[in-house]
């Protein structure tokens, strides 16, 4: 197969082009599982509340009608800061309460049966507040939830405070004068040998050496880690899950396993989601970006990253219409507080569009964007309700780049810019997710994110990107290869060379603790 020509045309040049409203992938994983719903177990004042806090970025007030030990273990807990989580607490639920226990038995038995995946419980977090030498850490009653039918419900035991047993040893050290430049590597090492002694061991005794899911954590600064840990232990025992089946965060695994086990894109705008829970869990946690980035690249292998070389779902449209629904698998993956509303909008995406503009086919006739104005807001509402009322006034500064408002031709400047704004737009959401909230706001403000977008356009990381992308765009084996989808490849590898947070391949900086059978 020869190179084809940056003035070749199509029949979807010269007919009308299909503005049909492209379905995103993330609204189709949404129907099938919406909200990540989990149960917390443990005593009142063990710090459930700051553990959701941290996990799922939201506020103590935000989390309406939550007061530890009032509410109904029944009672859906949510949070309009976060919409893709659902909490259920276990009462105040002190261990060895036989009520309270058959409380939670009776729940735990009717959530696994309900119908729909979205109504069950997809994780149990167990939560003990980390205990000192010759304190209980099981009381009586706690192992029987290890021996309950929870099917592939994984149960973490979530050891809180943390920090506290970590600061008893530093005030020992300091108060044995220990050297300053020691104290942080000498006071982790005893606290946790103590850890294993007072919890691990005692854990294995109760629990009768079972394989048993657990994390020494922390919500204090300092301690980002052992989040990181407990978000990573409860994705990749989640049964069902994508994650599941091919090695996590493993760029070389991913690949093989993906040309095993994918089926050739097709045009059929149904994706069946076996996985939905587990992509959800993703979606709501706030704390770990590579836990985003893989998932986004999940979301991408499913449909519209695949088959770009061949145009398997884009010929024909307007690469408007296909940007949407690009950007909106992406944004909403990484569910960002108080900015998906504004990263969703004509502004933000006008301006990624501008970033790639360099690499479309500089002789292809272009239609004037000024006469397509209608188009962008008509287009920016096309992926999931295309009935809604539009009421985004059209303004020169949403306009997009004039490329975008061509149709999807199999020419090197379409698949180059499509690489490109897939990539770039990952790169510009991990900066955004890093972004502080503001003082006096729940969310960092529009021109922040605006500024990100701006710096990556002027940035030499986007030049090497954009370079290696010709490169490879321009050699004549990836239309001979086009099958085999390279392309989807080549974005990967490119997303894992330039997002730092995914080059330890997604695993978190502290390594989950194991239990070993006695």
């Amino acid at each position: 197969m020869s190179l084809p020509s940056q003035n070749s045309t199509s029949l979807a040049v010269q007919e009308p082009p299909n503005d049909a409203p492209l379905q995103s992938t993330t609204s189709q994983i949404f129907e099938d599982c919406d909200r990540f719903r989990v149960l917390l177990v443990g005593r009142s004042g063990v710090g459930k509340s700051s553990l959701i806090n941290a996990i799922f970025d939201v506020d103590d007030a935000s989390v309406q009608h939550y007061a530890a030990g009032e509410a109904s273990i029944d009672e859906e807990i949510t949070s309009p800061q976060n919409p893709r989580f659902v909490l259920h607490d276990s009462q105040g639920y002190q261990p060895g309460d036989v009520k309270n226990f058959e409380t939670l038995k009776r729940f735990v038995a009717e959530r696994k049966k309900m119908p729909d995946k979205k109504d069950r419980i997809h994780a149990i977090w167990l939560c003990i507040a980390t205990p000192f030498a010759g304190s209980r850490v099981l009381e009586t009653g706690d192992e029987k939830i290890f021996d309950l039918d929870l099917g592939k419900v994984p149960v973490v035991v979530v050891f809180t405070k943390y920090d506290v047993l970590v600061a008893k040893h530093r005030q020992k050290l300091c108060q044995d004068k220990v050297d300053h430049a020691e104290i942080d590597e000498k006071c982790g090492e005893l606290a946790r040998e103590e850890f294993d002694k007072t919890c691990i061991c005692p854990l294995q005794l109760k629990t009768r050496n079972r394989l048993v899911f657990h994390v020494p954590l922390s919500t204090k600064r300092g301690y980002e880690d052992s989040l990181l840990t407990l978000v990573k232990l409860t994705q990749d025992h989640m049964g069902g899950s994508t994650l599941d089946k091919h090695p996590k965060h493993s760029l070389p695994g991913f690949l093989s396993w993906r040309r095993a086990a994918t089926p050739e894109p097709s045009s059929n705008n149904k994706v069946e989601f076996s996985d939905s829970v587990a992509l959800v869990f993703g979606v709501a946690q706030r704390v770990d970006p590579n836990l985003k980035i893989h998932n986004s690249i999940i979301v991408g292998q499913k449909k519209y990253w695949s088959g770009i070389a061949t145009g398997a779902h884009f010929f024909g449209r307007r690469l408007a219409g296909c940007l949407t629904v690009l950007r909106d698998d992406i944004v909403k993956i990484w569910n960002i507080r108080g900015l998906e509303g504004f990263l969703l909008g004509p502004e933000f995406k006008a301006e990624i569009s501008k970033v790639v503009e360099e690499l479309s086919d500089k002789n292809a006739t272009t239609v004037n964007p000024i006469a397509q104005a209608g188009v962008v807001v008509g287009l920016v509402a096309s992926v999931a309700h295309p009935a809604a009322p539009i009421t985004v006034p059209i303004a020169a500064g949403v306009l997009l780049a004039a490329w975008a408002y061509n149709c999807y031709t199999k020419t090197p400047g379409t698949v180059r810019c499509l690489m490109a704004y897939i990539v770039g737009l990952i790169v510009i959401m991990q900066q955004v997710f890093d972004l502080p909230q503001n003082p006096n706001d729940d969310a960092p403000s529009h021109d922040s994110a605006l500024e990100i977008v701006s710096k990556y356009h002027q940035s030499q990381k986007r030049r090497t990107i954009h370079t290696a992308i010709r490169t490879f765009v321009d050699d004549k084996n990836i239309w001979e290869y086009a099958k085999k989808d390279i392309v989807f490849e080549r974005i990967v590898s490119l997303i894992k060379e330039h997002c730092p947070s995914s080059s330890e391949n997604g695993e978190p900086l502290a390594a989950p603790p194991e239990v070993e059978s006695a």
